[in-house]
Order: structure tokens, then C-alpha cells, then sequence
């Protein structure tokens, strides 16, 4: 019961996050509506899940020679994969995925903030 708990937080954290950033960064689009929130979300959290664990683990030599920098592109490739996955999402410059994965860090860490036991 736990596990579906922390699913849906993180999905409607996702979501509310990517809102945010559509809101805030130029550039950074989700033309479909709440649903659309809603399915990038739930992508975005199973590549965040999945993916990332294992792109962090095969090129931890290259995150350790830069300090930890290569796991912010890590980031934004999976944030531009996902918009490449859904014809409704868009980033339309490099800037525009740094500014949005920011939004996105700052607000789910506030989120998960609030419902962490």
C-alpha cells in the first residue's frame, strides 16, 4: 500500500512540477493539458526510477572526473528523451531543458518535503 502511496505522490509531484516549469521557463511547453501533466509525470518518474540508476552507474567514472556535473546531463538526456516520447512537450533550447529541470529539482524536493514521513 505504501509503494502506490509514493507512486502517486511522485507522480503528481512530477506533474506539478513540470505545470510549474511550463508556467515559468520560455521554451519549456506542454500544450495537452492537466492530462498531459499527468502522463509526462508518470514517464518522467519511471526514467527517474529506471534509466537514470543505470546511466549513473555506467558512467560514474565520467561523473567522478567532473565532479559530479555529467549527472546534470544525465538529467536534461532524460528530460529531452521524455519530450521526444510525447508529440504535446516540447523544449525548445538547451537553456530552456536547464531552466526546467531546476523548476522541476526545486519543486519536487518541496513536495516530497512535505509528505516524507
Amino acid at each position: 500500500m505504501k509503494i502506490i502511496y509514493n507512486l502517486i505522490i511522485l507522480v503528481v509531484s512530477n506533474a506539478l512540477a513540470l505545470y510549474v516549469a511550463d508556467r515559468l521557463i520560455p521554451g519549456f511547453t506542454i500544450t495537452s493539458g492537466y492530462v498531459g501533466y499527468l502522463e509526462v509525470g508518470l514517464v518522467l518518474g519511471i526514467m527517474n526510477a529506471f534509466v537514470k540508476p543505470l546511466l549513473k552507474f555506467l558512467s560514474f567514472p565520467v561523473i567522478l572526473l567532473s565532479f559530479g556535473l555529467f549527472s546534470l546531463l544525465i538529467n536534461i538526456f532524460l528530460l529531452y528523451y521524455t519530450s521526444w516520447l510525447f508529440d504535446f512537450f516540447t523544449i525548445s533550447s538547451l537553456w530552456a531543458g536547464l531552466g526546467g529541470l531546476i523548476v522541476i529539482s526545486v519543486v519536487n524536493s518541496l513536495i516530497i518535503s512535505l509528505f516524507k514521513n
